[in-house]
């Protein structure tokens, strides 16, 4: 008996060990079998080719991608489970499904509407209802590595002195460009027009009875300012017009022509401010240029550089006590204080596809002294203008304007240019007057200066339209697809220079620019790919420039890529997709927008035409013309 149960004692032993070393197996099993199906996605990620990917037993759901910084290109901020519909996502989320194969889809921004469907779904339906290279659906791909293309100039010996970044105005050695000589005439100028803002009353709050807000509109509801405020708001401009310097006062300030722009310290306007510099270099710009900044965002001594080995100068827009350069005043107060007698103002992020230079030699410039660009919206005006400027509705001008692109001979418009200031100085009151929400900023102002001063100017005539991406629903999955536009979503403003050509394409959809880009241009999708209305290639409307300016553009960025610590300098996490592959893979870059849905500017016409897509030499080409064109990825 004894030994009977010392035998089963024994027996139970040996089944436990042999229960642990089954479980220790199967652990083994599992690991190994979780590197070798890693193996397998990495494999497939990058040798695999386009028609294995359409088979459904591969694009399976990896994660739900929560993003910061409200857009799917963020830096990562968790993840979901594939089973969780993206409606059940908190709306101020920005997210993305990634797919088995390094696909990824549903690129929602936050405060968009989100399906209400699975990332699992989106996956395994991913080619469905579209096709590789559409807005939403996109492949992982190599990132950029440096090696492959050359560093931009090191500047180990920078001429930038980090002490001179906490002041502003200073005295310098002669060859030092930040700030510049110009710097005390400029602040000479401004000291008199603060003087002439503080007399007038500046501190004397009048308001519009209320901000203009798409669900509430002082206009639309029927309200106007008391008599009084009127009163005391058209005496304030008047006398601080009264008071400013004169044109004769200042203008041994001025001479020249050249370009300015404003740019910030961050990435947001500083990035663009350097590709764009850069881009008319490249194009054979010579005009000087001048990179105003505001003094609470100085920059890094290597950007700098960078600007002053493009022959652009950097100049700061002061931190004065009695009346700062700095909100919505920064665009008119560049444009009054920089030393050029005619200025070409472009936003950082409105790119020339042609040196601009010629402008100032058009016959509608000579003209008038000043030439603006239209903007998509009507006339917004509230009433209450009219009686605090002095104006009739005849002279009010139909449409509205932007202000991305500007052009001024400061000795014919300064009085407007003045004026133009005191209203963006005095933003709170007349924002809210010159447009509603849909335009609400300082693009109307710089029109009414010059048309309440008298002076002329020449807007153009053809009309600002769209550059984007369209989208299409492929109803057969199998190859060719056949395709029809469904939606076209608009990234740019494309405005057209006095003779109807494509000039400049002001990218005002986010991203504008990125650092996080791929290692190859073949790797590429370009987001300038469509222009409406029209439904025109936009390589077609460039053609007469003679540059292809994308493809410009992605060159521009490898080489600000590979400077030393430009992630840092430009304050840039990395991206959501570039954290997904670590430093192996990334999503290709600067041209992934959304932007907005504009498919209102589509015709019928365009919903029904039918397009028999196939794959050739990186091209997703239409079969019936070459307005459809654009690259993808393999």
């Amino acid at each position: 008996m004894k030994r009977w149960k010392r035998r089963e004692k024994m027996g139970n032993k040996a089944t436990v060990c042999w229960r642990a070393a089954a479980i220790g197996c199967g652990l083994v099993f599992l690991v190994g079998m979780r590197h070798t199906l890693q193996g397998l996605v990495e494999k497939l990620t990058e040798d695999e080719t386009e028609e294995n990917f359409l088979s459904e037993r591969y694009v399976k759901c990896v994660y739900m991608r929560k993003t910061g910084e409200c857009t799917p290109w963020g830096p990562l901020r968790g993840r979901e489970r594939c089973n969780k519909k993206l409606s059940e996502v908190d709306k101020n989320t920005a997210t993305f499904c990634e797919c088995i194969g390094g696909w990824t889809t549903k690129h929602l921004f936050c405060g968009m509407v989100k399906p209400n469907i699975t990332c699992e779904e989106a996956c395994t339906n991913l080619f469905a209802y579209s096709h590789p290279g559409a807005p939403d659906v996109l492949r992982l791909h190599k990132k950029l590595n440096c090696s492959n293309h050359g560093l931009m100039k090191e500047y180990s010996k920078s001429k930038c002195n980090a002490s001179l970044l906490d002041r502003s105005y200073v005295e310098t050695d002669e060859d030092f460009r930040y700030p510049t000589k110009y710097d005390d005439d400029a602040k000479q100028i401004w000291m008199k027009i603060a003087e002439a803002y503080r007399v007038t009353g500046s501190r004397e709050n009048i308001t519009s009875p209320s901000r203009r807000t798409k669900e509430d509109d002082f206009v639309r509801n029927g309200l106007r300012m008391s008599p009084d405020n009127v009163a005391a708001a058209r005496k304030q401009w008047m006398r601080f017009l009264g008071l400013a310097p004169t044109y004769r006062e200042v203008r041994h300030h001025f001479d020249g022509q050249g370009i300015v722009m404003v740019a910030g310290g961050s990435g947001k306007y500083l990035l663009p401010a350097l590709v764009n510099v850069n881009f008319l270099r490249h194009i054979g710009c010579t005009l000087p240029i001048e990179i105003w900044i505001p003094f609470r965002d100085r920059s890094p001594c290597e950007v700098v550089d960078a600007f002053d080995l493009l022959g652009a100068t950097v100049r700061i827009l002061d931190n004065l006590p009695f009346l700062p350069q700095q909100g919505f005043s920064l665009k008119a107060a560049s444009i009054v204080l920089s030393s050029f007698q005619q200025v070409l103002f472009l936003d950082s992020d409105s790119v020339a596809v042609h040196d601009p230079a010629y402008l100032f030699q058009a016959d509608e410039y000579l003209e008038h002294g000043a030439v603006l660009w239209p903007d998509f919206w009507n006339s917004t005006i509230a009433p209450d203008l009219l009686e605090v400027l002095g104006l009739t509705w005849e002279l009010v001008p139909a449409g509205s304007h932007e202000s991305g692109q500007m052009m001024f001979d400061k000795a014919r418009t300064w009085d407007g240019l003045l004026l133009t200031l005191f209203m963006n100085l005095k933003h709170h009151l007349y924002f809210d007057l010159l447009t509603d929400y849909l335009g609400w900023g300082d693009k109307e102002s710089f029109a009414f200066g010059q048309i309440v001063t008298g002076k002329a100017y020449h807007r153009i005539s053809a009309p600002v339209r769209s550059a984007g991406i369209p989208a299409y629903n492929c109803t057969d999955p199998a190859h060719p697809w056949h395709c029809k536009m469904t939606k076209f979503y608009g990234n740019t403003m494309v405005q057209h220079d006095p003779y109807g050509r494509v000039l400049f394409m002001h990218v005002n959809m986010p991203p504008k620019f990125s650092l996080h880009i791929v290692d190859s241009f073949t790797q590429y999708i370009r987001r300038w790919q469509v222009i409406f209305p029209g439904n025109i290639r936009v390589q077609d409307a460039l053609r007469w420039s003679g540059v292809d300016a994308e493809r410009l553009i992605y060159d521009i960025l490898v080489d600000i890529s590979c400077m030393p610590d430009s992630l840092a300098i430009f304050h840039k996490e990395p991206s959501a997709l570039d954290t997904l592959r670590g430093d192996r893979l990334t999503v290709y870059g600067p041209h992934l927008s959304h932007g907005i849905d504009l498919s209102f500017l589509m015709s019928e016409e365009d919903q029904q035409i039918e397009r028999n897509i196939s794959f050739a030499d990186g091209y997703v080409e239409g079969d019936f013309d070459s307005s459809f064109v654009y690259r993808f990825q393999h």
